[in-house]
């Protein structure tokens, strides 16, 4: 197992990826780092170190999951926003990945 991620350094490199885009395109809506659905705490810990400054919404996938767990993980990922004292209220959490389960071929988050 890997150490621990270094959410200042993500943050840093967040601060410069969205500081550049506002420059060249400044109306532009600049997501977050993704986060995977199963680890809401990285998210926390991410806007802990000050990530919430550095995007227009927030970046979540939601691999293999059917459409009610995608909707759970939702839930959940907005509760963590809410409790971040450094979001604005009203921030967007965009799903940015769904597809189909390959097996079934059911439409699913994932």
């Amino acid at each position: 197992m890997g150490s621990a991620p270094d959410w200042h350094a993500l943050v840093r490199y967040a601060r410069m990826a969205y500081s550049t885009a506002k420059i060249e395109a400044p109306g532009v809506q600049v997501a977050s780092p993704s986060f995977l659905a199963h680890h809401p705490e990285q998210l926390a810990a991410y806007l802990q170190a000050g990530g919430g400054a550095w995007c227009d919404a927030i970046n979540v996938h939601s691999y293999g999951m059917d459409l009610a767990r995608a909707i759970a993980v939702i839930d959940t990922f907005k509760r963590v926003m809410r409790d971040s004292a450094t979001l604005p209220p009203g921030m967007p959490l965009v799903l940015t990945e769904c597809g189909q389960q390959p097996v079934t071929g059911r439409p699913s988050c994932s």
